[in-house]
């Protein structure tokens, strides 16, 4: 019997993605390479090994919750950086994770899609396209706290499959699956499952991402062209690796008889990946059996709804005031001022012969009318009495005893050392609080005993620059008198 080699993509399709692929790493690229430029001292970290750790992290977390919060990715990065830089201590290793969160959610382009241009070749000539993408975007959870989650860019990203599609991935990825487990490479497999339920966290990602859209807006979906397409191809292809789950679920349960007591970890691991997978592609097959009907009620539901309220106004500052900001008179015709009124003005547009004009309206002083102060008008309202101080006397003279401890003690001590032994002796977070405002305090009216440090430090409960006390005795009786 003769073998043919599987088919091979044609270039004209094969070459613009296999482009926009590398494009979506040039982001990662320019981070390490731009990494002297920063405030922060990076020399002893590669961003791009930082960079792929928070997707790890922040994947790995949408396997088992809604997302990834900023401390399970500080935790996760901790070891990470503790072995390129070993004094890393707390604050330096939050420092360094909300580095790379701003980098990897494009703060410094207030959050927008990171942009790459591209030029392939296409009908004889030379197109240029523009690719945007994300790689983490952030969602309120249930207790609404923000939460990191990936984008398809950001999974395949982590999965090493930028470029193919996921189903493909996943096909690939069960194959590997199934090779693994009939040689009896259990340990392999686990990895491979994992990789698996990552990808289909990917899928999931790609599914509910497009149906969301049409449940927000039907308009802006073509529903009964792609989306249904798209439906279609999904209901199929989870059929397909409904029944592969199953295969590899039956296959693991029949091997695990004959493998050697030390497999059986690996084993137990394995299982509960593949049962992960089955059950995330039953509840995105349902999903898709009831979007048709769901798109209906959609559907009818937005039919009534105002489309005023859909459109979203320009952004003025970016679109609108930061290009006026940089012409020059030359460049502005009659047109083109008028159209800049029409934005800024709203329906009533005076008229202008030129730009000084337009310029003379706007440093113009207020007019009577704008001067004019409207009445106020006189609320219902009924004397409260003063509240009780929130430290009594006896807070203050346990907090005092405290400072008076370092006056005794002939040294110089910091905030963060002082509350941290006081956690140790047993203080309450109210005395603690208390502590923690007097020497703020102190900061502000008695320099001589309260300095700055020079760094920044973090506790339990609080964080800000670390301070430094003298063994100076401060007067403390009139704090009472602050409000403390």
């Amino acid at each position: 019997m003769q073998i043919f080699p599987p088919p091979v993509e044609p270039w004209p399709t094969a070459l613009p993605r296999r482009v926009g692929t590398l494009a979506r790493l040039s982001p990662l690229v320019r981070f390490e390479q731009n990494k002297s430029t920063r405030k922060l001292n990076l020399e002893q970290h590669d961003l791009r090994t930082l960079a792929l750790m928070v997707l790890d992290i922040v994947v790995e977390t949408m396997g088992l919750a809604s997302g990834a919060t900023r401390e399970d990715i500080a935790a996760g990065l901790d070891a990470v950086i503790r072995s390129a830089e070993r004094e890393a201590d707390r604050s330096r290793i939050l420092e360094l994770t909300d580095l790379m969160l701003d980098l990897l959610m494009n703060e410094a382009g207030r959050r927008a899609a990171f942009q790459e241009e591209v030029r392939v070749p296409a009908d004889g000539a030379v197109q240029t396209r523009m690719i945007e993408f994300h790689y983490l975007r952030q969602v309120h959870g249930q207790n609404d706290e923000m939460l990191y989650r990936a984008t398809v860019e950001g999974i395949n990203l982590y999965t090493g499959t930028l470029g193919l599609d996921l189903e493909d991935a996943q096909t690939a990825n069960a194959a590997v699956l199934k090779y693994q487990i009939g040689r009896g490479k259990y340990r392999e497999a686990v990895v491979s499952a994992k990789q698996a339920v990552t990808i289909t966290t990917g899928y999931e990602v790609k599914l509910e991402r497009a149906l969301r859209a049409a449940e927000r807006d039907i308009t802006q979906v073509d529903w009964a062209g792609e989306i249904l397409r798209m439906l279609g191809e999904a209901r199929e292809h989870l059929k397909t690796r409904l029944a592969s789950d199953g295969e590899i679920s039956d296959a693991v349960m029949a091997a695990r008889d004959d493998a050697e007591e030390k497999e059986w970890p690996h084993i137990e691991q394995l299982l509960h990946h593949i049962r992960d997978c089955h059950q995330r592609n039953s509840r995105l097959h349902q999903r898709i059996i009831e979007a048709n009907e769901k798109w209906l009620g959609e559907q009818a539901r937005q039919a009534f709804r105002s489309r005023t309220i859909i459109t979203l106004p320009p952004d003025m500052e970016a679109r609108v005031l930061r290009t006026a900001l940089g012409l020059s008179l030359n460049e502005l015709g009659a047109a083109q001022w008028w159209e800049l009124c029409a934005g800024f003005l709203g329906v009533a547009i005076p008229r202008f012969t030129g730009s000084m004009d337009f310029i003379d309206m706007l440093l113009a002083p207020p007019r009577d009318y704008e001067r004019a102060e409207l009445p106020m008008p006189e609320f219902d309202v009924e004397e409260i009495g003063p509240s009780a101080p929130r430290f009594t006397e006896e807070d203050h003279r346990v907090v005092d005893l405290s400072l008076a401890a370092v006056s005794g003690s002939g040294r110089e001590t910091t905030i963060s050392e002082l509350l941290a032994g006081a956690r140790e002796d047993g203080m309450s977070t109210h005395h603690r609080t208390l502590l923690y405002l007097k020497v703020l305090h102190g900061f502000g009216e008695m320099p001589d005993w309260v300095k700055l440090a020079g760094r920044a430090f973090h506790d339990d409960v609080f964080s800000g620059d670390d301070l430094v006390l003298s063994p100076i005795q401060p007067m403390m009786e009139e704090d009472n008198d602050d409000g403390i």
